[in-house]
This record gives C-alpha cells, sequence and structure tokens, in this order.
C-alpha cells in the first residue's frame, strides 16, 4: 500500500505513523547505503596504501 509522502513538515502538524515508518525505512536505506559504499571505497584504499607501502619498502630494503 502506498502511503501518502505530501505531508509538509511544521511545528503545527503531526505526520501520521505511516508517513513516520515510511521515512525512517527511507532514510534507513539510504544510511545503509551510504555505509557501503564508504565501507567499500575504505577497504579499497587501504588496499592500495598496503601496496604502495609494500613497494616503498622494498626500495627501501633495495638501498641498503
Amino acid at each position: 500500500m502506498a502511503v501518502d509522502m505530501t505531508y509538509n513538515f511544521r511545528w503545527d502538524t503531526e505526520p501520521t505513523d505511516e508517513q513516520l515508518e515510511q521515512l525512517m525505512r527511507e532514510v534507513g536505506e539510504e544510511a545503509r547505503d551510504r555505509w557501503e559504499k564508504a565501507d567499500k571505497e575504505f577497504w579499497q584504499n587501504f588496499h592500495k596504501e598496503m601496496l604502495l607501502a609494500e613497494e616503498w619498502m622494498k626500495s627501501r630494503k633495495n638501498e641498503t
């Protein structure tokens, strides 16, 4: 069942329970999607930095 999301947040009116539930669901989904994207980017950058550090350590070993 589609929820009427035409509610305008104002100080003198309250959203329905269904509107709040839909809003919280959407916020939760967006937060999860953003976290998953950030987590993926973090591990990609971490892996890249580890490879760079490994190469740097090898070059330092060859210098001595």
